[in-house]
């Protein structure tokens, strides 16, 4: 019994990125066995705050990697993965993101479908870290 319930936590699991201040590392907490598996909605799961340190949900945003932007609320039902990582930030936090070229890769890394490839783009609109992204392109 004891095995099946811990493979459960395991398999019910993701990896909350949290960047919170400037200039800090991002906080990374592993939530497991998580009731509405595969669905998540942060905003309804206890004890996130107390995770984060005490940290006052609603001036979260989630970033949403399938659609490509920064929601203005943890209050977002989403579909996850095993140990799938979920980004969270402080609102108007942006610097400590922003200098880790990991993170900006995988922010803007779309799923590819049959329908589409992807090809390597530049921008020089895009910070320096995130100067190469892909773009979905139809076939």
């Amino acid at each position: 019994m004891m095995r099946a319930e811990n493979q459960k936590h395991l398999h019910h699991s993701i990896l909350l990125v949290a960047y919170l201040a400037d200039d800090s590392d991002a906080l990374v907490i592993p939530l497991q066995d998580i009731p509405t598996w595969p669905m998540l909605n942060l905003s309804q799961l206890p004890d996130v705050s107390k995770k984060l340190g005490e940290v006052d949900l609603s001036q979260l945003e989630l970033f949403l990697v399938r659609d490509g932007f920064w929601n203005l609320t943890l209050d977002y039902a989403m579909l996850v993965k095993t140990n799938e990582k979920v980004f969270v930030r402080k609102r108007g936090f942006l610097s400590g993101l922003l200098a880790q070229p990991q993170l900006c890769h995988a922010l803007f890394e779309l799923p590819s479908t049959p329908q589409t490839r992807k090809r390597q783009v530049s921008s020089p609109l895009l910070p320096l870290c995130c100067l190469n992204y892909l773009v979905m392109i139809p076939d």
